[in-house]
């Protein structure tokens, strides 16, 4: 009941943001304007709820907040998440979504402090870089995450464990040449990349000993000790989420010829 009470009152705001007659405040960018609504600016962001309530005169006064400073696209995503936690990427053809994309919104939560959408932007974005990946979507996404150290930590974590368990170093590739490149041009980012090198290795040791599970979303193999009544657990590949017993229908029993795993 109470689940099912939550998801109609996510519906109901998700509806009340087509209500132009209940809004009490405007969004505006790039000469766009959205309705929106000052109890809902507020409960997600504490820096918007500032604006709504007086802090920032000329906003409160004229009951509007300017964003131009960023893109359009990720206003209206900002916009999206705040009344259905959720967001969609740019309108474009072919619809693939770049991870820039998600780094871009984490970004815009970090300086709103919308957590939900720091956290959402980033799992995306995970999913975003396993799906899908070029050359040039790898270099913007690590460049715009270190020039943006203090707001980027989770991405960071992210794009380096998605480098080293992918394998993406070590190799002739046109990937890893510009990866070479840019820790070049970033020792940070070649510091945390060999970090990770180093842990990844000894989890692959300790792994080994582990019992090994399919992931049904990736069909990646990997090994991890997960309990039954563990609540959640996330494929490190994928990031694809089920409860311990869920990941009990996919253990593997048989010798698998994976190298991997």
């Amino acid at each position: 009941m109470a689940y099912n009470q939550k998801m109609a009152f996510c519906d109901g705001l998700a509806k009340i943001a087509e209500s132009v007659t209940l809004s009490d405040f405007t969004i505006t960018c790039q000469g766009k304007k959205w309705p929106v609504h000052r109890v809902v600016l507020s409960l997600h962001s504490s820096v918007l709820g500032r604006a709504c309530n007086g802090e920032f005169k000329q906003e409160a006064s004229e009951k509007t907040h300017d964003l131009s400073a960023h893109e359009l696209d990720h206003v209206e995503a900002l916009i999206q998440y705040m009344y259905t936690f959720s967001y969609n990427g740019p309108r474009q053809d072919p619809p693939i979504v770049p991870p820039t994309f998600h780094g871009s919104i984490a970004l815009l939560a970090d300086k709103y402090d919308i957590v939900g959408l720091q956290e959402l932007s980033n799992d995306k974005l995970r999913r975003a870089l396993f799906q899908k990946i070029f050359d040039e979507d790898l270099a913007n996404i690590i460049i715009m995450a270190y020039e943006a150290e203090l707001a980027t930590k989770a991405i960071r974590k992210t794009i380096v464990r998605h480098i080293v368990t992918q394998g993406l170093l070590g190799g002739t590739s046109e990937i890893e040449k510009a990866l070479i490149e840019i820790m070049a041009q970033c020792p940070k980012f070649a510091v945390e990349v060999l970090q990770k090198q180093v842990a990844f290795s000894k989890e692959l040791l300790v792994e080994a000993k582990q019992p090994l599970w399919k992931c049904p979303e990736c069909m990646n193999f990997f090994r991890e000790y997960i309990a039954r009544d563990t609540a959640r657990c996330e494929c490190p590949h994928c990031g694809d989420p089920h409860t311990g017993r869920g990941w009990f229908q996919y253990a593997v029993t048989e010798a698998v010829d994976d190298p991997d795993v």
